[in-house]
């Protein structure tokens, strides 16, 4: 495809910051709350909501460190809402504030990070911050993606474990278009070229798989959905293609003539990265 031009102890600094979820059905518990996690982490994103179905919505399309959950709520409770959390997103530390220490069991059944007793403290939350079940480790990892030579990419330095081999090369096509929008019709060409068979299905399959790779990892805010179109967000990625091109040294020294070598409609962007070095 063309090479597109589109669009522990927690002490927290602009590159050590949390993602939070507050929900509780009363707004004024929400505020104190979200008041404690700003004083201790300001650079940090702290959304509350006071419905759970809300709170599922937020989680499916956004990253969640950590989720402060009430357990007495109406229609969904703290404890389904959590499992639900989990289901969309494993390493979700969840961290349950409350007022009825007789579900203090439940929630260690469900493996839960902490279970702060109303009205929380400061010093409450710090201390369970400090001892979260998923340590931050200096925040969030970053997926790392590698055109030049094979494509690869990893998360925590390990390699994304799609259930599809061709998943992988899905991902590698939407990473070639640089952000722009890619439509099944689009993707199809890239991923069977000359093959004309109907391959709707097995895409939508692959588009399963990768989205729920991401989301395992809590990385699927890379990924960016409209109807009928996905795309990459490069903002969020680390990659030496896109380093290469935003001019990087460090990313020039690494391509030796091949990019994305197992995948021949590659050979069209890496014609345009050599042409490039060619006029240097």
């Amino acid at each position: 495809m063309p090479p597109a031009f589109c669009a522990h102890s927690v002490s927290c600094t602009k590159e050590d910051t949390m993602n939070t979820l507050i929900v509780d059905d009363r707004q004024p518990v929400v505020n104190e709350v979200r008041r404690i996690l700003y004083a201790i982490d300001p650079e940090g994103t702290h959304t509350g909501v006071v419905y759970a179905h809300e709170a599922l919505q937020y989680a499916a399309g956004h990253p969640v460190d950590v989720a402060f959950l009430d357990i007495v709520m109406p229609g969904m409770n703290g404890l389904e809402l959590a499992q639900g959390i989990k289901k969309l997103k494993g390493r979700t530390n969840i961290v349950f504030v409350t007022g009825h220490s007789e579900y203090a069991l439940e929630a260690h059944m469900l493996y839960a990070s902490g279970f702060l007793m109303k009205p929380v403290s400061k010093e409450d939350v710090q201390e369970c911050l400090d001892h979260l079940r998923y340590p931050l480790e200096g925040g969030r990892g970053r997926v790392r993606i590698q055109c030049f030579g094979k494509f690869e990419a990893f998360y925590g330095g390990v390699p994304l474990p799609f259930q599809r081999k061709k998943t992988k090369e899905l991902l590698a096509c939407l990473v070639d278009c640089r952000g722009a929008m890619c439509s099944n019709a689009q993707i199809i060409s890239c991923l069977w070229e000359d093959d004309r068979t109907n391959h709707l299905s097995y895409l939508k399959n692959l588009r399963a798989d990768l989205l729920a790779t991401l989301r395992e990892a809590d990385c699927c805010d890379i990924i960016v959905r409209q109807r009928g179109m996905i795309g990459i967000v490069p903002e969020r990625i680390d990659c030496d293609y896109y380093d290469w091109i935003a001019g990087k040294p460090s990313a020039v020294n690494v391509y030796h003539g091949e990019y994305m070598g197992q995948y021949s409609w590659a050979e069209f962007t890496n014609g345009f990265i050599e042409s490039a070095f060619r006029r240097t």
